[in-house]
This record gives C-alpha cells, structure tokens and sequence, in this order.
C-alpha cells in the first residue's frame, strides 16, 4: 500500500469516527476544483461497488416506450454517490429543470445502474434509503408522449427501479445519482 493510500485510509477512519456519513462524501466530492484523481480516491476508500452491463433489465421499449436519452458511459465496476440538486430556498421543479441541474454533471447514472443497485441491495448504504434516486442519464416517452426518468427507490423493505413524469416534479427527497468507474 503507498504513502498516499495509508494516509487517505487514516483520514478516512478518523472522519468515519468523527461521524462523517455517505452522504457527506458525496458532498465533498462535489467540490468544484477537485481533481478526478482526489475524487477516485475518496470514492474508492469510501463506497461499495457495482457491475453496470449496457441494456435494461426493465425495457420499456415492449410497452410502446422510447428511449430519448441515453448517455451513460461505459460497462464496468462503479461506484454511486449522491448529489443534492436543488438550490437553497427551492421546494420543488420540474423534470425539465432537473435535468438541467443534472447536465451540469457528466457522470450521473442511469437506468443500467439503478438495476445494478437494486440486483445487489445489501451493498446500497442505508442512507441511501430515505431518498427516491434519480438515474438521469436515461430518459424515456412514454405512449402518451409524457417524458419519464428512472428512479431507484426502496418500497416496502425493497430496491427496485420504476419511472417518474417529469411533470409530477422532483423535491427535497430526491437525489441525483453520480458515479465514478472504478478499476476493482
């Protein structure tokens, strides 16, 4: 183990320590300025990690469905975050402002993810559960032309994947889920 890797585990125990949740990590790495480098490296130290595989366990192209955006990147090991997405003050906006706060990451998760999540549960970090997780990275047209985007979300104890009308809106328990590849 380096220099580098022995001191970011002791940093990172004495802020486990210290009380520091997921959710703070994934504050942290949002800070602007810091290096891809420094963000890999607290993800690594800090979060689990899953397999994400191009295609959809839920394809809603046999319910009449179209897929409208899909800018995920590539298959491989990731790790998921959390960002808060809404301004201070802001209660509530629409799928088209979401989306637009979510474009200014590029590297949020999709639906491919979000079915990752949920294929390995015991993994996701319980603090995770108190929100609903929006997977931006796909977007569907449902038959009745309305624009949906994935959401990870535990109901009744389990993880699962399901869609939300940009129309219905998006507040303080959402989430906009992030993730870092990593090289596990």
């Amino acid at each position: 183990m380096s220099k580098v890797s022995v001191q970011l585990a002791a940093a990172e125990d004495r802020l486990r320590e210290d009380g520091m949740t997921e959710e703070m990590w994934g504050r942290v790495v949002t800070i602007p300025g810091l290096s891809k480098k420094v963000v890999s490296c607290v993800m690594a130290a800090t979060m689990p990690s899953f397999c994400f595989r191009k295609g959809f366990k839920q394809d809603m192209r046999g319910k009449e469905w179209k897929l409208t955006r899909d800018v995920v990147g590539d298959e491989g090991i990731f790790k998921p975050f959390l960002v808060e997405f809404l301004p201070a003050g802001t209660v509530c906006v629409d799928g088209e402002t979401m989306l637009k706060y979510a474009s200014a990451y590029e590297d949020c998760g999709g639906q491919g993810h979000g079915e990752a999540m949920a294929q390995d549960p015991d993994r996701i970090p319980t603090e995770y559960e108190k929100f609903s997780i929006i997977l931006p990275g796909n977007i569907w047209e449902d038959d009745e032309n309305y624009q949906n985007v994935p959401i990870l979300v535990r109901h009744d104890g389990v993880w699962g994947v399901s869609f939300r009308r940009f129309r219905r809106g998006f507040n303080q328990n959402f989430r906009i889920l992030r993730v870092v590849n990593s090289d596990e």
